[in-house]
C-alpha cells in the first residue's frame, strides 16, 4: 500500500490527483475486491474488518494533520497491522499468529483446524441425592437461543430431561431458564433433597 501523488500526462497537460495505491489499484477498488473474496471464513472476516481499520487511521491522519501534527505512512502502516493481529488474537485466541501481514495472511489461508477433545465422566451424586446439569446457549448472543437440563439420581438413571428452544434471547438468558425449568422439575421429584450443578457460576 502506497500513499501517493502522481502525474497523468495527456497532450502536454498535467493534471495531478491524490490518492492510494495498492499493487496498481486504488484503495476503493482493493476494499471492494477484498469485501467480495471468496476467501475461508477466518481470512474473509479479516479482510471485512480491514475497510474499518483503513478507514479509522486514514481519518486519525487527517485530523492530526488539521492541528499540525505529521502522521508517517509507516507509523499508519504499523498501526493497521496491530489492530489487525490484535482482531485476529481475540476472534481466533488459540491460533498463534506471526507479525508481518503476508505471513499472516498464509497463515489464515493455509489454516486447518485441529480437533480437540477431552473425556468427561459423570460423577455419581451421594446416596439419597440427585444430580441435575443444565446448560443454555445462544448463537449470536442475543440470538436463536436454547436450555437443556438433566436429572439423574445416584445410582446414575435418568430420571427427568427437558431441551427446547427459546426463541432471540441472550446466553444469560438461556442459563437461567434452564435453572429454573430444572427447578421446577425437581419441586415434582420425590427423591430431590437439593439441586446439583449447572454448568457455569451465572446463577447466584
Amino acid at each position: 500500500m502506497e500513499g501517493r501523488k502522481w502525474e497523468n500526462c495527456n497532450g502536454g497537460q498535467s493534471k495531478k490527483d491524490e490518492g492510494i495505491h495498492m499493487g496498481g489499484q486504488q484503495l476503493q477498488q482493493t476494499l471492494h475486491k477484498w469485501w467480495f473474496e471468496l476467501a475461508l471464513t477466518k481470512l474473509r472476516y479479516v479482510y471485512r474488518a480491514i475497510r474499518q481499520l483503513l478507514m479509522w487511521e486514514l481519518w486519525k491522519r487527517i485530523n492530526n494533520r488539521r492541528h499540525g501534527k505529521e502522521v508517517s505512512y509507516e507509523y499508519m502502516h504499523q498501526q493497521v497491522l496491530v489492530a489487525v493481529h490484535r482482531l485476529v488474537k481475540m476472534k481466533y485466541s488459540w491460533i498463534t499468529l506471526p507479525s508481518e501481514w503476508n505471513r499472516i495472511i498464509l497463515m489464515l489461508k493455509n489454516y486447518k483446524p485441529q480437533i480437540h477433545w477431552k473425556a468427561v465422566r459423570l460423577e455419581l451424586p451421594k446416596q439419597g441425592c440427585i444430580k441435575c446439569n443444565t446448560d443454555g446457549a445462544s448463537r449470536g448472543n442475543p440470538g436463536e437461543s436454547a436450555y437443556a437440563f438433566c436429572i439423574r439420581n445416584s445410582s446414575g438413571d435418568l430420571i427427568k430431561e427437558e431441551a427446547r428452544c427459546m426463541g432471540i434471547t441472550t446466553s444469560m438468558e438461556a442459563e437461567t431458564n434452564a435453572v429454573i425449568m430444572a427447578l421446577r422439575k425437581l419441586a415434582d421429584t420425590s427423591e430431590a433433597q437439593r439441586p446439583d450443578r449447572g454448568d457455569k457460576a451465572t446463577h447466584k
